[in-house]
């Protein structure tokens, strides 16, 4: 423990931890090919839809990879409900780690138009 504290007692307090801001790109670069939709205009409810496709993916939060169910040459479709207000996301992960999963990130980058470095 001494010798993380010593690592990063040079750096800003404010500043994210270099491992979850790398976690947060993955998830960020992740997030361009989802589609999102508001479900209740006005209700902060919204859906976010991701398209898997045959290629193994990486798991961003433990490098495990996976390859996902696909039919014949049909991409699989996969929706995440998101209360981005609650900080709440179907997956489990954004109420887990503290910090934003992959729809999430959709949400700031898609709905919201955000750049990267704002929601750091």
């Amino acid at each position: 423990v001494s010798k993380n504290r010593q690592k990063y007692k040079r750096e800003n307090p404010e500043d994210v931890v270099p491992w979850v801001k790398q976690v947060l790109q993955l998830r960020w670069n992740a997030a361009a090919a989802m589609e999102v939709t508001e479900i209740e205009e006005g209700k902060g409810k919204f859906c976010v839809t991701e398209t898997l496709n045959k290629n193994i993916q990486q798991d961003e939060q433990d490098g495990t990879e996976h390859s996902p169910q696909v039919l014949e040459g049909i991409p699989k479709k996969r929706q995440h409900i998101l209360f981005p207000h609650q900080k709440y996301c179907k997956c489990g992960r954004w109420q887990d780690n503290k910090y934003p999963c992959r729809h999430a990130m959709a949400f700031f980058r898609i709905w919201e138009e955000l750049e990267f470095p704002t929601i750091l």
